[in-house]
Order: structure tokens, then sequence, then C-alpha cells
């Protein structure tokens, strides 16, 4: 989950008018990738990215940042609206046919094979589950999304990512063997 607080959505608002109005533009971009680049980075590691994919696909993310810049309104929030980027970017890249995908797909198994250690079991039943349902449970219990903004980054509705997250649960609680449906408080 991307961690900012209110003064730092302040500043990262406050670049973008910057930008937006013609004030120092790459001054402002440059510092505004600094402040974002870590989150976004660190997005593309958890999904099991190998340190030079997450580098390049952080580094899509801001060129669509930056030519999105002027579209973007200050009413929103640019945490969600740069987290829907990287979604994005996300999604075009592990797209079957992508020129990039066979390369991110080895990448991301070879690191996923690092994690499986922890607990093989586990994470071979995760990445059995369908697509949309194991994206939707990677961003709640690894990266610690709430729903709403799991809704919004996926562009689905919140009572639709309730659902993933269930027939996550269900499959993962079958794989393991439990009876226990480990229900969200």
């Amino acid at each position: 989950m991307l961690h900012w607080d209110s003064k730092e959505d302040e500043i990262n608002l406050g670049l973008i008018e910057k930008i937006q109005s013609g004030i120092e533009v790459e001054e402002n971009v440059e510092r505004l990738f600094e402040l974002s680049f870590r989150p976004i980075y660190s997005y593309f590691a958890r999904l099991g990215f190998s340190p030079q994919i997450c580098r390049d696909l952080t580094e899509q993310v801001f060129l669509k940042v930056h030519h999105g810049l002027a579209a973007f309104h200050r009413e929103s929030s640019f945490k969600i609206w740069l987290m829907t980027v990287a979604h994005d970017v996300y999604l075009s890249v592990t797209r079957k046919g992508s020129a990039r995908y066979e390369v991110a797909e080895r990448s991301r198994e070879s690191v996923q094979g690092l994690w499986q250690h922890r607990d093989a079991g586990l994470w071979a039943s995760v990445d059995a589950l369908p697509p949309m349902t194991r994206q939707v449970f990677l961003l709640r219990y690894r990266n610690g999304y709430e729903y709403q903004e799991i809704a919004v980054l996926m562009k689905i509705k919140v009572e639709t990512v309730k659902s993933h997250l269930r027939v996550a649960r269900e499959r993962l609680n079958l794989a393991s063997g439990s009876n226990d449906e480990g229900r969200e408080a």
C-alpha cells in the first residue's frame, strides 16, 4: 500500500499544480518522480517482478503519469490515480501476447521461487487462483489495500472485491485442508 500522509499528499498536489501551470515543469516532474518512485517500485516488486523489470515498469508508469498530468483534477486522489496507472501498466505487461509478457513472467516466476521457500504450499495455492481473484487477494493481503482502494484500482465494485476474496479464502482453505473460513472482522 502507498503510505502517504496528508502532508505528502499536499506536496504532491502542489507539485502537480505547478506542473499544470507551467512552473519549472521538468524540475517539478522530477521531484514528483523522486517522491513516488519507491511506492510504485515496491508495488511491482510485491507482484513478483525482478529489480530490473520493476524499474522498467515504474518508468512506464511515470511516462504515463507525465503525459496525463494535464488532465489530473486536484479534487482526485493522486495516490489512487497513480496506483490506477500502475495497475494498468501491470495489466498491459502481463497480457498474453504482450511483447514483454514472457520476460516479465519469467522474472515474476524466479522471484516467486524465493518467496515459496517460506510456505511453498500457500504460494502454490495462491498462484493457482484465477488471475483476477489472485490479484485482489494479493492487493488485500500482501499489499494491505482496503476494499474501496482495490475496487478503484481494478475498476470493479466493492462487492466484487469481497466476492473475489471470499472465493480466494475458500480455495486456499480447501487447499490447506482447513475448515476455518478465515473471515475478516
